[in-house]
């Protein structure tokens, strides 16, 4: 298993469904959609010395495509 595919899970089991404790709504409202639709970006970074530059990195493609 990775580390997206353990977020992925976690989204689906603890964000996704109606919480009794919130009256019935969802932990967060727009993460099934974002799933669903593809419109989430996970970055695993498996080296922690690069860990701030792949941000850095990605903060930057992201800014870029706008």
């Amino acid at each position: 298993m990775t580390m997206t595919k353990d977020i992925l899970d976690w989204c689906e089991k603890y964000l996704e469904p109606k919480n009794k404790h919130l009256g019935n709504v969802p932990v967060c409202p727009y993460a099934r959609a974002a799933r669903l639709q593809n419109k989430y970006k996970i970055l695993e970074v498996h080296n922690w010395d690069s860990f701030i530059d792949e941000i850095i990195k990605e903060f930057h493609s992201i800014h870029s495509e706008k």
